[in-house]
């Protein structure tokens, strides 16, 4: 029995698209098919079904692959449902990452007027939201695996953490808690939590200053063995409306 699959071919020669759907039903598949050579055709295909496969020629007189591949990451980032994002994400990169490779990601979205941070973890260190004492109020962790990791796996959705005045909240990648010095220890996530407890009344953009730098004096003179990268927000007390 013929199976099923759903092809976007991106190519401009007419007869180039018939030889690869005849191999592709030669192989057992119950090809449906849409040539596309334009990047509005593709967008609009895209958008108006999903496809199990999309195929590309190279170089098109007026396309070409890298500029179809961007549309596909384009489209992901066009969903407003955090894990909707993830899921395209995941789908779009895996034919890049190979069998070898994957991204951490911490997807997280600020909603300043309504006080919230929704945050989606796929494999990454957790973020970390501290109370006004520089309390841990909440730790977000993975809550799914790295993109790539696990082909299909289950995005879910988001945590919502709602903000009070005071709170900071803290994303980092692994490149922070990692840093190591001359003995072999770890930064580690104590001494970061330290340090913004310390700088915590502080301007956020200081607070992420002193902690990059806390890391970099750790390892000292030796090697920086990954990027060194932090997200600080802090909760002010609210600003009454002018007049």
């Amino acid at each position: 029995m013929s199976r099923p699959l759903r092809v976007l071919m991106v190519e401009d020669s007419e007869d180039d698209a018939e030889l690869l759907l005849l191999e592709l039903r030669r192989g057992g598949f119950a090809v449906e098919a849409r040539r596309v050579d334009t990047p509005a055709a593709m967008a609009e295909a895209l958008d108006r079904q999903a496809w199990d496969v999309v195929l590309s020629d190279h170089n098109m007189p007026r396309f070409s692959s890298p500029e179809a591949l961007e549309i596909l990451r384009t489209l992901a980032a066009t969903f407003r449902d955090p894990a909707d994002i993830l899921t395209r994400a995941a789908e779009l990169l895996q034919p890049d990452l190979g069998e070898d490779r994957f991204v951490t990601l911490l997807f997280a979205r600020l909603h300043p007027v309504e006080r919230a941070l929704v945050c989606l973890n796929a494999g990454h260190p957790p973020a970390y939201v501290l109370d006004h004492a520089g309390r841990v109020r909440q730790a977000l962790h993975a809550v799914c695996p790295a993109l790539g990791l696990v082909p299909g796996a289950r995005i879910p959705a988001p945590t919502r953490v709602a903000l009070e005045e005071g709170d900071c909240a803290l994303l980092l990648t692994d490149g922070v808690l990692e840093s190591v010095n001359a003995q072999g220890e770890d930064f580690g996530l104590e001494r970061a939590l330290d340090v913004v407890r310390t700088h915590q009344q502080e301007p956020a953009a200081a607070i992420v200053a002193a902690l990059c730098e806390a890391a970099r004096r750790h390892a000292g003179s030796g090697p920086q063995r990954d990027d060194i990268t932090a997200i600080v927000a802090r909760v002010d007390a609210a600003v009454p409306p002018a007049g």
